[in-house]
């Protein structure tokens, strides 16, 4: 089983600040507000703290995504004041596992079942778990571990066997 959610492999931001050209006068304080928006547009809380700093004439960023901190990727500004920034990870939702999950269970086992595996979000690297519960139409729920095997979002899932 596998997942890659290709559109957090590369983010792009571009920020007009009043036509700057040199880090000295561009507005980081709005490059650092706008970039949680810009890498997890809908998701909230995803990309947390963002930091810039001017570094021998350019911009370096480190952002807490998904409660890990990473570099970001900062090029600019150009001459109209845009800057691209990018994170070079990739991003597993917690949703998109249960939803293979599911898929894969319920063509296995001929059932309808309901899936949730948390957290939420997790930057893509091998042995990352999820923990997954499974409810059984019955009502029945079982316990799951979703591994990551690559930085691709390939899974293995194995049962929680209680006592072990």
């Amino acid at each position: 089983m596998g997942i890659k959610h290709g559109v957090w492999a590369v983010g792009l931001l571009l920020v007009v600040s009043c036509g700057s050209e040199t880090v000295e006068s561009f507005d980081v304080p709005a490059l650092e507000e706008s970039i949680p928006e810009v890498l997890a547009p809908g998701f909230p809380g995803v990309v947390g703290e963002v930091e810039c700093q001017e570094v021998n004439d350019s911009l370096t960023c480190t952002a807490e995504i998904a409660g890990e901190k990473v570099s970001l990727d900062v090029e600019g500004p150009n001459g109209d004041g845009e800057v691209a920034v990018s994170f070079a990870g990739t991003l597993i939702w917690g949703a998109e596992v249960a939803q293979q999950v599911k898929q894969q269970l319920d063509a296995d086992l001929g059932l309808d079942h309901t899936v949730s595996c948390s957290p939420e979000v997790q930057i893509a690297r091998t042995d990352r778990m999820f923990a997954c519960t499974v409810v059984e139409p019955s009502g029945s729920p079982h316990e799951f571990v979703a591994q990551l095997l690559d930085e691709e979002g390939a899974f293995k899932l194995s049962l929680v066997v209680e006592g072990s």
